[in-house]
């Protein structure tokens, strides 16, 4: 299992991910306080994925474009790492991250 941290910077990506059933393997769990000031002036929103194991990266990606495509953010960090709010660049970087998991 790996607990893995997103954020974007349209506040209003929480509700639009809220309430959405994820695939399986997958829990979406969002902190006590969703949308805060960070040390910049635009506002973020944070959640996090819990990723069983074998949960293939291409289905996150999926799920995560599937509810983000009306967002105003072009971009989406995982796990500190900034991305293009597209499907394959997100494929990558999920990828990347569920591999060295696995490699420790």
């Amino acid at each position: 299992m790996r607990r893995i941290t997103l954020s974007t910077n349209d506040p209003l990506d929480i509700p639009r991910l809220r309430g959405e059933i994820p695939p399986e393997g997958v829990t979406i769990e969002f902190p006590p306080s969703r949308a805060f000031k960070a040390w910049f002036p635009e506002d973020v929103a944070q959640f996090f994925l819990v990723i069983d194991a074998g949960v293939a990266a291409a289905l996150i990606a999926q799920y995560i474009m599937r509810h983000l495509k009306e967002s105003e953010s072009t971009t989406i960090t995982i796990e500190s790492k900034e991305v293009s709010l597209e499907e394959g660049e997100i494929v990558r970087v999920l990828h990347e991250v569920i591999t060295v998991e696995k490699k420790q």
